[in-house]
């Protein structure tokens, strides 16, 4: 909301952090040390962190004895200080599935160092050769689009090995208003928070081959109809050196009003895009009415999925902030029991919760669709609910402020004026009258003669 009231300050603070973006190193107190990258591009850093999780479930599912934390950490480090540059993503499953299993003494872990016994980058291509599984998987978790793969991602590399991504896509959520350049409000990393209009527009036009949804919600914010779009918007000729991202996913968050009463001719190129929502949302009754029939099914077909995770937006525990697009989707009367798989007997479940509730020990019930009502072990019943999809915000500020411009402060009321008055430290009490031999001080000790060392 402060940033849809005054986007220019909120763009104005952003570039003077990301002027000041910076790497920082420094050892702990146990003697090892922590890295931080600090100013980043948000989008950026969201898609190295989705680059990184999935090289590190794909290093897991081959083998890797560590947890995903420590896989991670492994990975970032070893991907930085260029032992594993150039190559493919089978050959740094290779190359790392091998340092684990090879534990060095000398370090006191299961990583053998980028140089000296480790491999090099020309034996991490021979022991791939002939050692790793061609899984034919990128590991880039980022949800895959209607249209395919980036054609920039070249096959697979005419040697059988599946080459490095140009760049993971990531989730990204903005209004098709502020696509469309109508507004300035604000754009949404699931997982992080709010990005600023300009930085979801870049991070929309470089995933054209992600998969597009859209989200139509009603006056309140709540969802009407999800779907997918394979439209796309024009957009410019590509940068060389920003080239499209590999996989992610847009969600366009449309108020049903734009489309019931359009304000104007949609801009040049847009056309297809507009009338395949608009065409879309005149079939919502038969779209809505297809979710729910496959009642059977153990597992929910991809439309219904997709409803569920914009509907509930996070994992549908009590204070869970994970996305429901990683999310499980539980049935919350147990499909096994006889519960149907439509749209109000799903919800979002991380997997931690999935198994606390597949437990018994949490119960939950939902009254009405995307709305969960828990019951604790103790008894207790909490309440939870998605958060609106696409929530009314406030107006910009009428003009723009001049830099610097600061609000007149307010008026105080009386009681901020009488401890305004008060003086800010007590009075000093009086000092005791020294001729007088009670009230006089004891003399002071001479300092030794010698220092006591």
């Amino acid at each position: 909301m402060v940033i849809a009231i005054d986007p220019d300050a909120a763009r104005r603070h952003y570039q003077k952090a990301l002027g000041q973006r910076r790497v920082i190193c420094y050892l702990d107190e146990d003697g090892t040390a922590t890295l931080s990258i600090i100013g980043l591009d948000p989008t950026a850093a969201q898609a190295a962190c989705e680059r990184l999780d999935g090289l590190a479930r794909d290093l897991r599912a081959a083998g890797h004895p560590e947890p995903l934390p420590a896989i991670r950490a492994d990975l970032s480090t070893a991907l930085l200080d260029g032992s594993l540059h150039t190559l493919s993503h089978d050959d740094i499953v290779a190359v790392m599935l091998a340092r684990a299993t090879a534990p060095d003494p000398e370090a006191g872990t299961g990583t053998v160092p980028a140089t000296g016994d480790g491999l090099s980058r020309h034996d991490a291509r021979d022991s791939s050769d002939a050692d790793s599984p061609d899984s034919g998987s990128n590991g880039d978790g980022g949800g895959g689009g209607d249209d395919g793969d980036d054609g920039d991602d070249g096959g697979d590399g005419g040697d059988g090995r599946t080459p490095e991504p140009a760049r993971t896509g990531i989730e990204i959520r903005l209004r098709l208003s502020t696509l469309l350049g109508h507004d300035d409000h604000p754009g949404e990393i699931p997982g992080i928070g709010p990005v600023l209009a300009p930085t979801a527009r870049a991070c929309a036009a470089r995933q054209q081959h992600a998969e597009w949804r859209f989200a139509i919600t009603d006056p309140d914010g709540r969802l009407v109809l999800a779907g997918t779009t394979r439209r796309r918007p024009p957009t410019a000729p590509a940068h060389p050196l920003f080239r499209q991202a590999h996989g992610g996913t847009v969600e366009l968050q449309i108020p049903a009003t734009q489309l019931e009463q359009p304000a104007g001719l949609p801009p040049p190129g847009w056309e297809p895009l507009i009338a395949d929502l608009v065409a879309q949302y005149t079939r919502r009754d038969e779209l809505r009415a297809a979710l729910d029939e496959r009642p059977d099914d153990r597992l929910p077909h991809p439309a219904l999925r997709r409803h569920v995770e914009i509907r509930d937006r996070t994992c549908c525990f009590v204070g869970c902030r994970r996305p429901a697009r990683k999310a499980q989707q539980d049935h919350t009367w147990e499909h096994q029991h006889g519960g149907p798989t439509v749209t109000e007997n799903l919800g979002p479940l991380c997997v931690l919760h999935h198994a606390i509730k597949t437990a018994g020990r949490w119960r939950v019930h939902q009254p009405e669709p995307g709305v969960f009502r828990w019951r604790s072990p103790l008894g207790r019943v909490y309440c939870t609910r998605g958060e609106p999809v696409c929530p009314p915000l406030p107006d910009p500020l009428p003009e723009a402020q001049p830099e610097g411009f600061r609000p007149a402060p307010p008026v105080p009321s009386r009681l901020q004026r009488e401890i305004d008055d008060l003086p800010l430290y007590p009075p000093a009490a009086p000092e005791p009258d020294v001729a007088d031999p009670a009230t006089a001080a004891p003399p002071e000790r001479a300092p030794p003669a010698d220092p006591p060392f």
